[in-house]
């Protein structure tokens, strides 16, 4: 707004009379947030003016032009006219109008910021005008359009959602906020959510069905809340089957599609009686054969058949159980001792201690030749995983 010091209609000077023609629009007059079609008076003032005054709305051009432009009081886009022929008169400073904010001749304005007014005072001998200072907003509260959780899936099995939604009115919504109500059950507690554009929210633990609304706000007000519904249900766990590798494919060549240096199988000794090369071996249908030269009770040779660095089993797949047999491999407690993955585990790496006695003569061959033999036998490795798949997917 022109900032001018009202005077007295009549200003005297020593020449003569001269008049003080002026017109200054006071409100709005830039930053006013006015609500589309409530009311709101327009302001504005003529000094000694003789005529008829007209209102017109107009825009900053930056507002709707492409790339936009600089607006100053004299470059703006005219909308339309929002009233005529009022009549203004020497005897009055101050003029009014009740306007529906928005509304012009033959039309309305779209919401949005960078309105002004623009009052012009047509006189016989010329006319006078003014505009707002800076632009104001036409503005509205948030209308939730549409709104869909999960893009209107019926059913999810996760428990973050995303909801979907599009809305009229401005300035932007900057309040969220979302309610989720149980079927049956009472409603929930409102709760504020981060501003977004595709807000998500975590249903509660448990599966079920439920209701979710949603409700959007900004400084003139608030939306009427809208809501969908989902069911959540927790995913069935998928269908597996158990895969029994080939014993021999274990003991002598490691697992399917086995790296050689990720698996060894060894013979050590103890006591007095130490294993020549060949004293330990495995057979093709999974054996594996110890023999020992100990000849004296209480002497023996102790065997490990080990798979160092083990391997790992791939993600949905996992350890079952390793079985085996042993014959004459007993150690002083009476039995062989193998170490083995917990069942569930993706870890296969395992290990067998076994001990050989002295007396213990079992291979036809040994006994001829008075060597005690002992023979341990793995009978099957079971892993779990995704039905009807090559258990070579397994192993990585």
């Amino acid at each position: 707004m022109k900032r001018f010091l009202l005077l007295p209609a009549v200003i005297f000077v020593l020449s003569g009379y001269v008049s003080a023609q002026q017109t200054v629009m006071r409100s709005p007059n830039g930053a006013e947030r006015w609500k589309k079609g409530e009311y709101q008076e327009i302001k504005w003032g003529c000094v000694q003016c003789t005529g008829t005054a007209e209102l017109h709305l107009v825009r900053d051009p930056q507002r709707t032009m492409p790339g936009g432009i600089t607006a100053t009081r004299s470059s703006y886009q005219t909308l339309g006219v929002i009233k005529t022929a009022v009549a203004v008169n020497p005897n009055n400073q101050f003029y009014s109008f009740n306007w529906k904010v928005g509304d012009y001749i033959g039309g309305t304005a779209p919401l949005g910021d960078g309105y002004r007014i623009l009052v012009k005072v047509m006189q016989a001998n010329g006319s006078l005008m003014d505009i707002s200072d800076a632009g104001f907003v036409i503005g509205a509260p948030p209308v939730i359009d549409t709104f869909a959780v999960n893009d209107g899936l019926d059913a999810a099995d996760q428990r973050k959602v995303t909801l979907n939604y599009t809305f009229s009115g401005h300035p932007s919504p900057t309040s969220y906020r979302v309610r989720c109500t149980p079927a049956p059950g009472t409603p929930g507690n409102w709760t504020s959510l981060a501003a977004g554009t595709w807000p998500t929210y975590e249903l509660p633990q448990s599966p079920g069905t439920y209701t979710i609304e949603f409700w959007l706000a900004n400084d003139f007000g608030s939306s009427p809340s809208r809501s969908d519904s989902i069911r959540y249900g927790v995913p069935p766990p998928p269908e597996t089957q158990d895969y029994t590798v080939l014993p021999a494919s274990i003991a002598c060549r490691g697992f399917p599609d086995v790296n050689p240096a990720w698996y060894s199988w060894r013979c050590t000794f103890s006591s007095f009686a130490k294993p020549s090369a060949g004293d330990c071996f495995c057979t093709d249908t999974g054996a594996v054969v110890v023999r020992t030269k100990a000849d004296a009770p209480g002497l023996g040779t102790k065997v490990e058949y080990e798979f160092f660095g083990g391997r790992q089993l791939n993600p949905g797949w996992s350890f079952v159980t390793l079985s085996y047999s042993d014959v004459a491999c007993k150690d002083r407690a009476g039995s062989a001792v193998l170490v083995m993955p917990q069942p569930g585990s993706q870890n296969i790496l395992f290990k067998v201690r076994l001990w050989t006695d002295g007396f213990t003569l079992t291979d036809p061959l040994a006994v001829a030749r008075g060597i005690p033999v002992c023979e341990f036998r793995i009978n099957s490795l079971v892993i779990r995983g995704p039905a009807g798949r090559n258990v070579s997917e397994a192993f990585q």
